[in-house]
């Protein structure tokens, strides 16, 4: 039987240990903050040398927020064509990190309509959905973006389509929570694509 560590031999060991899990730590969240650092300056090449170096870029920071989140708050359609382009699902319902939202819903509830038309030739915009049930129609309709929804229309996503959970459109959404210009700029997509669609019909 072995005998007794001596207590401040073992106290030492304890402390040596704690120190190497926290180097450890703050190696991996430096590297980590790295990510988002690069997105926030925009920095396509310190972004792609990342990715080569083997650097998680889908990793959320201590506020749960992912390097795609602050590339959608930049409105920087660049970073999300290079995050993508680094094999960063933007189309992943958790792509933002720990927000809820997708991508696109975050860029429609922020006007973000660069980062909005860059998602447009990656994710199907209609359709898509964060954990919170909302497709991007519906965040902009919820929090009366009609420049969001302008967007959208301009983009070929149908205004039509159910936007949350409860199968509501867009036009219901807005008019529940008192958005006129957004109903408004909804109606006038909707008779947009009514027109169209009349035009194209065989005479």
């Amino acid at each position: 039987m072995a005998p007794p560590l001596d207590p401040d031999y073992a106290r030492e060991k304890e402390a040596r240990r704690k120190t190497r899990r926290e180097k450890r730590r703050n190696e991996a969240l430096g590297a980590r903050n790295d990510a988002h650092n690069h997105v926030l300056r925009e920095d396509v090449d310190a972004l792609r040398a990342a990715a080569a170096a083997g650097l998680d870029l889908e990793d959320v920071d201590d506020d749960g927020c992912s390097p795609a989140y602050f590339a959608v708050c930049r409105d920087s359609g660049a970073m999300l064509d290079a995050l993508a382009a680094c094999g960063v699902d933007l189309g992943d319902e958790g792509a933002a990190g720990d927000c809820g939202a997708s991508l696109a819903s975050l860029a429609a509830t922020r006007g973000c309509l660069g980062a909005l038309r860059a998602l447009g030739g990656r994710v199907d915009l209609a359709r898509h959905a964060g954990r919170d049930g909302w497709t991007a129609a519906g965040a902009a309709a919820l929090q009366g973006r009609s420049d969001a929804l302008d967007a959208l229309h301009g983009l070929g996503v149908d205004l039509a389509a159910p936007c949350n959970r409860h199968g509501e459109a867009p036009l219901a959404v807005a008019r529940k929570v008192g958005h006129a210009r957004a109903a408004e700029s909804i109606r006038r997509a909707l008779a947009d694509v009514a027109s169209r669609d009349l035009d194209a019909m065989p005479e």
